[in-house]
């Protein structure tokens, strides 16, 4: 489990401020009465029936000013008036009978969204399709049945007391139906769709109401509720709006009831709000976050569905006093995220199938109770720099083993190391086997390892395809992150062009028989039986592997950051695997001995059948840890016995070539400076884009790393630079699987790998920077000589002075390759032209170049 699988991306959270007040100081913000005007109040009864059993007809743009009943009879198409149905009078229903009123405003989105974000102002003044209000208080408007098209502002009402939009369609205008400082309106039976900025825009307007309305494909949001007290929006689909299908800004009592959001960034948002609620409402398929409540008081989730969002289900963020109750926050990465949250309770809810089913961050107080998160591929419930929170009855399928206190080394539960127990597998183990069968072997890393059990762990056993299952489930590299990787893969003709390196190390890591998350204090055991059976020779490795995190916090950040480059996340794992591996092996040659057991044998390969796309590059490298890592812990064993090894965990080991060569512990790596020199517009990629992975753009590959790279050539393509068999069948240690060592990788000094990418248009280019350094000169000639072998058998051609050319296949580039005492550098790019602007200062002679390291003296 890697610190690069709980990375938080909230890169988008911003919009909230962009959004939020960007019209909130142009209307009057009241919720009080607004007296109507007394145009009706001279009008008998008798008029009033009359007018209302006769309706006025309309069939051009015109003003009402006086109440009564209109009949639009006609499309009015075209229409050339700054605003074409003005409504100026009280007690007016202006039925538009289905027919449409048709605009000539050509509207710019990106231009209506930047002028409308830039001056803070929602002022209609022209280019409105129906006007009501506006000049002074008027009430009991109705509009229904029209549609409006090509508009500035579709309908705008303001000033208006118990308007209703009923049956109104705007569409391909910048604005859609806007209310502003108008109390009790209500839009009912609408559609509002693709619209420049909003689909449904209230301003300050209380006790409003919008139900049973499609707002889809609008610019920025498909309903927007600006501050006003009590507003309801019931039954809306907003769909494939920008950034929010609902948002509720600075709103007081409001409630997002019922409705569906899909394909928004966000599905239902909520901004600065006080007392506002989201039931009954389905939130799916979201960019970011299905409901997101930002930087309020007393936000309420409630009775909803919030499934299948890129990022969270429901986010809480920055908010005091919410609730999040009944809630399916299922199949998101995080289903329910609490960032930065106070006294916030998640309760009765469902958070299955995604990365981290309630996962707090840096929040205080509040609770997470009663939960049922199942399936996480991560954790169920995770706290992260977090206080306060009460946590209990929460289900996640796996069973806790606390620590039942200091008793003697090798008892742990009740249990003895060397005890025999009532275990059956042939049938699966029910609870009660489990944890007997868990304890005891908790005791016998004990009493191998020579380390007390002190906290707690839970333990789940899943099948393969539930493993699968939750990898789909993982974060998918972003795009940048993924093609920074492909570059380190490719570089070490590993994964070409031809495939992505991302998707063809997840296949990889999909292949074990169990792991333990650091960071959630998780162990998880993976069987192929049917029904589910556990090996003890895995479960007992992976015990280690709490025990170690119990006594050296595995996860601290010194120790993750110096993981950050390949070869160091190597290294780091060359003592944490190598320790667990040593144990396990001890447990094997006692497992059915001296001691009782109830073995399972494993299965190879792991996962089924090998796929004829496996990757035996990446397989090697991923085994290094295990192959090198026992041999090493055994040498530490002969020089201090556990202590050395326990003391070996202040001060981890940094490369692969101390692993490899144990006598090199101390001997750190030599000193290689990189400075970027690029030109025409090819650039590093940026840190902040890798996540987890790298340092400032750059990783280092390792001994390990440029071992496999020539091993490989021989075993995938038949270009045997090192001897293929002496890998695979070594006659080294006794706990060695494999041999890492050979004439062009030993002396090895230090490497950095720089990647570069190019814009061209919509298409982007690639190319990396290598640079190693070389004990002697001698090791560097013979790295020099192998990567010029390996070149050629990929059909490389020598195009001028240290320039080759592979000219097709998954590695076809350019590439400058120079030696300058005992250091050898790499260039790599589309074509020769682009070798020099990526690395101007390395001129194609050798001889003709000035730059040079401290490591050219090196004695040969």
């Amino acid at each position: 489990m890697t610190h690069r699988r709980i990375a938080v991306l909230l890169t988008a959270v911003v919009v909230a401020g962009t959004i939020a007040g960007a019209a909130g100081v142009a209307w009057a913000q009241t919720d009080s009465a607004v007296e109507p005007d007394s145009a009706a109040g001279d009008l008998t009864a008798d008029d009033q029936s009359a007018r209302a059993a006769q309706p006025t007809i309309i069939g051009e743009c015109t003003t009402i000013s006086e109440a009564g009943r209109y009949l639009l009879v006609d499309d009015i198409q075209n229409a050339t008036a700054e605003t074409c149905i003005r409504i100026r009078a009280s007690d007016v229903v202006l039925e538009g009978n289905g027919n449409a009123i048709d605009g000539r405003i050509a509207v710019n989105p990106e231009e209506a969204t930047q002028r409308f974000f830039q001056s803070g102002q929602v002022r209609p003044q022209s280019g409105i399709g129906i006007s009501v209000g506006g000049n002074r208080p008027i009430s009991n408007v109705t509009v229904r049945d029209v549609t409006l098209t090509d508009w500035r502002w579709g309908a705008v009402a303001e000033s208006v007391r118990r308007g209703q939009f009923s049956g109104v369609r705007v569409a391909d205008s910048a604005f859609g139906i806007t209310a502003l400082s108008s109390p009790g309106v209500e839009v009912t039976d609408a559609e509002a769709v693709r619209n420049a900025v909003y689909g449904v825009g209230l301003f300050g307007s209380g006790q409003s109401r919008v139900s049973d309305t499609t707002a889809s494909e609008n610019g920025v949001v498909g309903v927007y509720q600006g501050r006003g007290r009590g507003a309801v929006v019931a039954n809306v689909t907003a769909r494939d709006n920008d950034v929010a299908g609902v948002l509720l800004d600075r709103t007081q009592g409001a409630t997002v009831r019922d409705g569906t959001s899909s394909g928004n960034q966000f599905g239902v948002y909520l901004f600065e709000t006080r007392n506002s609620a989201v039931r009954g409402a389905t939130a799916v398929e979201n960019e970011l976050a299905g409901i997101y409540a930002l930087n309020g008081t007393g936000a309420r989730v409630a009775d909803s569905a919030a499934t299948n969002n890129s990022l969270a289900g429901v986010l809480i963020q920055g908010t005091r006093g919410g609730e999040v109750t009944a809630t399916n926050a299922s199949r998101n990465r995080y289903g329910i995220y609490l960032f930065f949250a106070e006294r916030t309770t998640v309760s009765d809810s469902t958070s299955n199938d995604g990365v981290t089913g309630v996962f707090v961050r840096n929040s205080t107080g509040g609770a997470v109770l009663n939960n049922t998160v199942l399936g996480n591929s991560f954790d169920g419930v995770y706290l992260e720099n977090s206080s306060n929170v009460r946590v209990e009855e929460n289900r996640d399928g796996a069973l806790v083993f606390e620590s039942t206190g200091n008793e003697t080394l090798g008892k742990e539960g009740g249990y003895w190391y060397n005890a025999t127990i009532d275990v059956n597998q042939s049938d699966g183990l029910n609870e009660s086997e489990l944890r007997a069968y868990v304890y005891r072997a908790i005791a016998r890393a004990e009493y191998l390892r020579q380390l007390e059990y002190e906290g707690s762990m839970s333990v789940e056993v899943i099948s393969q395809e539930e493993l699968n299952r939750r990898n789909e489930a993982e974060p998918e590299s972003s795009a940048r992150a993924s093609a920074w990787e492909n570059q380190l893969w490719e570089a070490t003709f590993v994964v070409g062009e031809d495939r992505n390196a991302t998707e063809t190390i997840q296949n990889e890591s999909s292949r074990v028989l169990g792991f333990y998350n650091f960071f959630a204090d998780r162990l998880t055991i993976v069987s192929d039986e049917d029904p589910l059976q556990v090996s003890s020779t895995t479960l007992v490795h992976e015990i280690v592997h709490a025990l170690q995190d119990q006594h050296f916090d595995l996860s601290r950040r010194e120790t993750l950051n110096q993981a950050r480059t390949e070869d160091g996340a190597r290294a780091r794992s060359g003592l944490i695997e190598g320790d667990a591996r040593y144990v396990e092996e001890q447990f094997a040659d006692l497992c059915g001995v001296v001691w009782d057991c109830q073995q399972v044998e494993s299965k190879e390969p792991l996962g089924g059948e090998v796929s004829e796309s496996r990757n035996f590059a990446l397989r090697q490298m991923v085994l290094s840890p295990y192959s090198e890592g026992p041999g090493y812990v055994a040498q530490l064993l002969e020089q201090g016995g556990w202590d050395a090894v326990d003391d070996d965990y202040q001060n981890p080991l940094n490369t692969t070539e101390q692993l490899i060569h144990p006598d090199k512990r101390n001997e750190p790596p030599i000193a290689l400076d990189f400075e970027d020199a690029a030109r025409g517009e090819w650039t590093q990629f940026d840190q902040s884009n890798l996540s987890f992975s790298g340092v400032n753009g750059t990783t280092t590959m390792g001994e390990v790393g440029i071992f496999t790279m020539f091993w490989y050539q021989g075993y995938e393509y038949g270009n045997e630079i090192i001897d293929v068999q002496e890998h695979l069948f070594p006659n080294g240690g006794s706990y060695d699987w494999f041999n890492y060592t050979s004439e062009p990788s030993e002396g090895w000094g230090n490497d950095l790998l720089v990647p570069y990418r190019k814009q061209v248009g919509n298409d982007t280019r690639y190319g990396y920077v290598w640079k190693t350094a070389w004990d002697t000169r001698k090791d560097a000639r013979q790295f020099h000589r192998a990567y010029r072998d390996l070149l050629r058998g990929q059909g490389a051609e020598k195009v001028g002075p240290n320039t080759w050319v592979v000219e097709s296949g998954p590695f076809a580039d350019a590439f400058r390759v120079v030696r300058q005492g005992s250091n050898v550098t790499i260039v790599n790019a589309p074509t020769t032209d682009a070798l020099a602007d990526i690395r101007p200062g390395l001129a194609a002679s050798a001889g003709a170049t000035t730059e040079t390291t401290a490591n050219d003296t090196a004695g040969a």
